[in-house]
């Protein structure tokens, strides 16, 4: 359908063109803005009140954020702003920034994992984090204000990342508010999962932590069904036990009944019995 005498194919290519404009630090436009805003779509439902950890929920709820599209799909999926994405990939341990790198653009993981590490006086390397599919970097640095790197991002194995210019990806936020809660929403899950991980390293034993792990995912499950991390090593560096004390331990509570495990993914099946362990 045509309107203002332009096909959709023409009104995308224009807002594309304007988003280029405003992100180059051109004037203010407003006729270029509202191209822009055109071609979004409607905004989203608020969010449903907040849960309790641990809270069970057994039926959807109507306007769950759950059934929202992520960030990073959006993203990768935007009227607009796809327009602007660059795609590479990464090999096993390449280095994808360096420590003190600028940052001049956002990553999204489209598939692989990396990590984020910083080098003792030693030379020994320690993990501070991961990033995963669909996780975005470095937003917490650039948006408190740090426009360098402060750890050494590597690829964990075979890693694509989807890369936006930080101009085109503060004006996406500034001109598509449903983009912008999708972005708060997906800040707010990545802030509750690492508060999760400081209170599980509170806990003394390996069975306390995976405890307290598992218990913690199977409230954000949106299946029923944890999603294990792609590895044992990550799993076991974000509890911070050795991967062979995490595999022994996770298998003597699979035998005890307290979860079951295949193909990266733990059914819980003692709920009661692991909320008594913590």
């Amino acid at each position: 359908m045509r309107k203002d005498g332009i096909d959709p194919a023409g009104r995308r290519k224009a807002a594309v063109a304007a988003a280029r404009l405003q992100s180059d630090g051109g004037p203010y436009d407003e006729k270029g803005l509202t191209l822009i805003s055109n071609e979004l779509v409607k905004p989203i439902a608020p969010a449903p009140p907040p849960r309790a950890l641990f809270e069970r929920d057994p039926l959807p709820r109507e306007g769950d954020d759950a059934k929202l599209p992520s960030f990073a799909s959006s993203c990768l999926a935007h009227p607009v702003y796809s327009d602007f994405l660059r795609r590479q990939t990464y090999k096993t341990a390449e280095t994808v920034r360096a420590q003190e790198s600028p940052i001049r653009e956002f990553g999204i993981v489209a598939e692989g994992c990396l990590k984020s590490v910083r080098y003792t006086v030693d030379g020994h390397e320690l993990c501070n984090g991961y990033f995963e599919k669909d996780d975005v970097f470095p937003e917490l640095l650039y948006f408190t204000g740090k426009k360098v790197y402060t750890y050494n991002l590597l690829a964990v194995r075979k890693t694509t990342v989807m890369w936006l210019d930080t101009s085109f990806f503060e004006l996406m936020l500034r001109t598509d508010s449903q983009m912008l809660y999708r972005f708060m929403l997906y800040l707010s899950k990545r802030g509750l999962k690492n508060q999760m991980l400081l209170c599980c390293l509170r806990y003394q034993t390996i069975r306390e932590r995976i405890a307290f792990w598992v218990l913690w995912m199977d409230d954000v499950a949106q299946n029923g069904c944890i999603e294990l991390p792609s590895s044992q090593t990550i799993w076991a560096n974000e509890l911070r036990v050795s991967r062979s004390s995490l595999n022994q331990e996770a298998k003597r509570m699979e035998k005890m009944g307290y979860f079951r495990m295949k193909d990266h993914r733990l059914e819980v099946l003692d709920r009661p019995g692991l909320e008594r362990l913590v």
